[in-house]
């Protein structure tokens, strides 16, 4: 701040037990807020710091569920590092979303701003001279985290442009491009780039049916959601309309909305359970509602990626022969450790040559990663940032 009142070192606030986060996000904002008009209006130093105590205690106080909460607060001079307000300075918390900050940080330091993300979709051999792939044609992700319609740069707000899936269209294209009219073999979703290890530990359950609970992967595409517009019927009594974008053909759809009289109130609820393919959608919408929208997560990535690729591909007028199908590195599934064979066989040691090189029939190259290290820390974004996470023990681990 460029005024009077000693420049913030640190903010730090978490709470347990409390009434909602609505209840959470509004205290924080006061506190920001409180902090903005002391620095508007310019009194003396010591000043400050009683009235910003005085506020700080007056806003928690104020609210029911807030004055239930176990809060922890540190606010310092960054010059003197004298304390300007604390309360539970010392106890433990779970971090939260501030933890963001030290793994873009990391990811910035380590990794650099200007690094980019290859996607790529790679065969073995090249389109014969009908145009057939005799092999599986297999999308490779490399954890570029916007293969989707947001806007970048990011300014102020979350854009998205559709079509959602923009990028694999784009990849369809290139392939086609390339001659390619037939594959014998399977489209493959490979996000074997990083180990498949969908959630962090401590993710909650009732998180995984939403966005910010969706799953890691080296093959994300639309931040690993669907995106469900609902909308009221031409008549009362007559069931919503439901669509379902990019995903179409990865959930089962059950349609329970019905469309309710004009003027009552919007009643809609959506029910998956972890791991089922059968998306409930329940309740009443009104029939002069403009509509509703949900973004729903999806379970395997790399699976529901492949299978819209292979969508694309056909309706490009490409013949796809084989299965549709995901490649995982599991993390059970690593190969031993150096002399760990010798406890359980005697068999020689066969050494594997190196692959061919593949033929890339189509690459998206990404932004510089700065660009999405500004998207996690302006909206919080909890899939980009685990793949950050991933990416520096990739890059950087041992």
């Amino acid at each position: 701040m460029d005024c009077d009142l000693p420049e913030i070192h640190m903010l730090q606030s978490a709470a347990m037990r409390i009434a909602g986060r609505t209840n959470l996000l509004a205290v924080l904002l006061f506190i920001l807020g409180s902090l903005s008009a002391f620095a508007a209006e310019k009194p003396n130093v010591k000043d400050v710091t009683k009235q910003l105590q005085d506020r700080i205690q007056k806003i928690i106080n104020s609210d029911p569920g807030s004055s239930r909460g176990f809060w922890g607060i540190d606010i310092e001079d960054a010059g003197s590092g004298k304390v300007l307000y604390n309360q539970n300075p010392d106890k433990l918390f779970t971090p939260a979303s501030n933890t963001k900050l030290f793994t873009t940080a990391a990811t910035f330091a380590l990794i650099g701003a200007d690094y980019r993300f290859h996607t790529t979709v790679e065969t073995t051999a090249p389109p014969d001279s009908n145009g057939r792939i005799a092999a599986d044609l297999v999308l490779v992700g490399h954890g570029d985290p916007n293969l989707s319609g947001r806007v970048l740069p990011y300014h102020l707000k979350t854009e998205r442009v559709p079509p959602h899936a923009k990028t694999l269209e784009e990849l369809a294209d290139q392939i086609v491009k390339a001659g390619v009219h037939t594959v014998d073999g399977d489209i493959v979703g490979d996000d074997s780039y990083f180990i498949y290890e969908r959630y962090g530990e401590g993710w909650s359950q009732d998180d995984l049916e939403w966005d910010y609970g969706a799953p890691m992967s080296a093959l994300t595409v639309n931040d690993n959601v669907v995106f469900a517009e609902i909308k009221p019927a031409e008549h009362v009594g007559e069931k919503a309309f439901i669509n379902i974008d990019p995903y179409t053909e990865y959930f089962q759809i059950q349609n329970l909305v019905a469309t309710a009289a004009a003027g009552t109130k919007r009643n809609i609820g959506i029910d998956r359970a972890p791991g089922s393919a059968q998306v409930i959608f329940w309740g009443t919408i009104p029939l002069d509602d403009k509509g509703d929208s949900e973004a729903l997560a999806i379970d395997d990535p790399a699976i529901a990626n492949a299978q819209l690729l292979r969508r694309m591909l056909e309706k490009r007028g490409v013949v796809v022969l084989g299965k549709t199908r995901a490649a995982h590195k599991e993390i059970w599934k690593f190969p031993p450790l150096q002399g760990e064979d010798a406890f359980y066989t005697d068999a020689p040691v066969t050494v594997t040559p190196p692959p061919a090189a593949p033929v890339v029939l189509a690459q998206h190259d990404s932004l510089p990663l700065g660009e999405d290290l500004r998207v996690i820390n302006k909206v919080s974004q909890n899939l980009h940032v685990e793949i950050m996470l991933r990416l520096l023990g990739k890059l950087k681990g041992p």
